[in-house]
């Protein structure tokens, strides 16, 4: 598979938070990375990309601007009032991770809440009976460095040659 700045952002972003955010509930709130709201017992958070936008693109690096979603799902039966609190209290920790974790040397670096938004369900989440629900929306940049060995020229769909005469051989 080829590396694109998505794999990046799972392998170096999101699998990162996700274990902050494991770690920060012991286990007791499960963490998914996934596009679909997914029933995970009474209470889970789900993480997102929402849009990767090119911010700045220089020769041999590129920075990213990466939004991610931290969707926290709350299914509580009992009184509203209990229930807001706790989803309240749960959205502060997340943010509290978050912005202790705001910078990754070379992965990633300013990391800021954009805004936080309370009971707007999306799609299959309006289907959930008794669900409240904060969405934190989280920006970050991602510099993604790579060296040019020249451009290719010609093939023949086995020998490639760059513009400096060097052969390449793409063996299958």
């Amino acid at each position: 598979m080829a590396y694109s700045s998505t794999n990046y952002t799972y392998e170096k972003v999101l699998s990162k938070f996700q274990t902050f955010l494991r770690s920060e509930f012991g286990g007791a709130l499960p963490v998914y990375i996934g596009e679909e709201y997914e029933k995970t017992r009474n209470s889970h958070l789900r993480l997102f990309v929402n849009q990767i936008t090119d911010i700045d693109s220089k020769h041999k690096m590129i920075l990213n601007q990466v939004d991610i979603e931290i969707s926290i799902y709350l299914n509580i039966i009992s009184n509203k009032s209990i229930a807001l609190d706790k989803l309240t209290d749960i959205t502060n920790r997340v943010e509290q991770v978050l912005y202790e974790n705001k910078r990754d040397g070379s992965n990633y670096f300013d990391g800021q809440v954009a805004d936080i938004e309370f009971n707007i369900k999306n799609d299959e989440e309006e289907l959930v009976d008794n669900m409240m629900l904060s969405r934190i929306n989280y920006n970050v940049k991602i510099p993604l460095a790579y060296k040019l060995f020249g451009f290719f020229l010609d093939s023949d769909n086995k020998n490639f040659i760059t513009a400096n005469n060097k052969k390449f051989v793409i063996l299958n």
